[in-house]
């Protein structure tokens, strides 16, 4: 329930600040959840990033006031709507409109709506889930690095894209103590994710970025296949229901960490999410 009131709260916070510059972080504190869940959580809800909500609605909204006003300074409403001018505000508003505003004004013509959703309490049964809960003392990842903000069509995708693409992943294999990759979610960073994508290890090498995660309790639950939708599910199960059910609470302090393996090519391979816990 927390969950869905925390998703309706950022929705209308979006409406009432559509015209002003949005920090994506504030949504974070919002829900309770680190940015990286909240995106992912977001996208899940909603069905497209929170980046390309708030750009469909702004645009939505700019038609709208564009049809039903006498004004022809287009300029105007472009910056109004977060458009440092006109030319940028055409390119924008043609892609999701199919017209071009100036043509707006001239002739009737349909415009592609996004509507604001809504959220509403379900009724469903409880779930049996496999969850296993271990002591890690703090461990070091090197790999690559880099971050990933609300623009980004999947969370950190182009994080996972240099990663492979620089052939990171045949370099830090060598140095793996345990076989594994481990993708590290760094939500203290101001503007966005830091994600380090890499191995455990206690050396070092040249070229490849190091982080640090710090001894903790974690609540350890497997999934298999990477579906963004299904991922997405399952954190909200996690953060707003498993969690709480099992009177856990997730440390803010430590960043989240997912664990594959090297070899991701089969459709359902089982990989898990790591959560820090308060002991």
């Amino acid at each position: 329930m927390d969950g869905i009131r925390a998703i309706n709260q950022v929705i209308e916070y979006i409406e009432n600040h559509i015209t002003e510059p949005i920090d994506c972080n504030i949504f974070a504190k919002m829900t309770g959840l680190s940015l990286y869940e909240f995106r992912r959580i977001f996208s899940f809800a909603v069905g497209m990033p929170i980046g390309e909500y708030i750009r469909k609605r702004r645009l939505t909204l700019a038609a709208i006031e564009l049809l039903r006003s006498d004004s022809e300074n287009i300029t105007e409403i472009a910056v109004k709507y977060g458009y440092s001018g006109q030319s940028a505000f055409t390119t924008a508003f043609k892609a999701m409109h199919h017209i071009a505003p100036n043509s707006l004004k001239k002739e009737v013509l349909p415009i592609e709506l996004l509507s604001k959703p809504s959220f509403e309490i379900t009724r469903t049964g409880p779930e049996s889930i496999p969850m296993k809960i271990v002591r890690k003392g703090s461990f070091r990842i090197i790999g690559f690095c880099g971050m990933s903000d609300e623009n980004d069509t999947d969370c950190c995708e182009a994080v996972w894209c240099g990663f492979y693409e620089n052939g990171v992943d045949l370099k830090t294999k060598e140095f793996s103590e345990d076989g594994k990759l481990y993708a590290v979610y760094d939500n203290k960073q101001t503007g966005g994710i830091r994600c380090t994508i890499g191995v455990k290890s206690s050396e070092s090498a040249e070229n490849l970025v190091e982080t640090s995660v710090p001894d903790s309790e974690w609540a350890i639950f497997s999934l298999n296949g990477t579906d963004d939708d299904y991922v997405a599910s399952v954190y909200a199960k996690i953060l707003y229901e498993w969690l709480p059910s099992a009177g856990l609470t997730q440390r803010t302090d430590v960043p989240n960490t997912e664990i594959y393996p090297f070899d991701m090519e089969s459709e359902n391979f089982s990989w898990e999410v790591a959560i820090p816990i308060k002991s």
